[in-house]
């Protein structure tokens, strides 16, 4: 069965004034159903600027990655991890044009604000990385404290002179050395229950 949904018409206002506003212009669910898919958006009818083929390619091939990391599955990730993909994409796409722009001068200021008006680029993350300090960011998500537990920033913010370094042995060494006695080696026990000893 198929049906179309029509316009909802939902009046505004008080009794006085009577606008009539349309919500939704009509849907044939029966194509959306049958596999059709819904038409590309057009970002703009204007013309883009000159150079505009240089960067295009590039571009496009950002976007199909953004789009193959859109419908990945993410069963058995965290909603984070889900996520971090889109977000390196997203900064490669940025960083590309803002270094084409600021630092290899390669286009010109009308191409570049072309592609921050058509959502190629973020300008809220191109103006951070403008401030000092905020050179290197990866996303705005990190200086956000309200997404975090704690009110805190994220990792990659600390400067690499302040973290902690962790020292711990490979792997393959760890295996080897560790070695879990049985009973009858009662005598080498420790209270844990385990005994580390050196390659026989």
């Amino acid at each position: 069965m198929c049906t179309k949904v029509v316009a909802c018409e939902v009046p505004w206002g008080s009794e006085a004034q009577k606008p009539i506003h349309l919500i939704f212009p009509p849907i044939d669910l029966c194509k959306l159903s049958s596999g059709e898919k819904m038409p590309k958006v057009k970002r703009s009818r204007k013309a883009p600027p000159d150079g505009w083929e240089l960067i295009e390619p590039t571009l496009d091939e950002l976007d199909q990655k953004m789009r193959e990391a859109e419908t990945e599955p993410h069963e058995g990730k965290r909603k984070v991890e889900s996520l971090w993909p889109i977000f390196r994409i997203h900064h490669q796409k940025t960083r590309y044009i803002f270094d084409l722009f600021y630092k290899r001068k390669a286009i010109s200021r009308e191409l570049y604000e072309y592609c921050i008006k058509e959502g190629y680029a973020d300008k809220n993350l191109i103006a951070k990385w403008k401030k000092q300090g905020y050179e290197n960011l990866c996303c705005l998500r990190c200086i956000q404290t309200r997404d975090t537990n704690f009110g805190t920033n994220c990792i990659c913010r600390v400067p690499k002179s302040k973290l902690e370094v962790v020292m711990s042995p490979p792997p393959s060494r760890v295996t080897s050395e560790l070695r879990v006695l049985s009973v009858q080696d009662s005598a080498l026990l420790d209270p844990g229950g385990l005994y580390f000893a050196g390659p026989d």
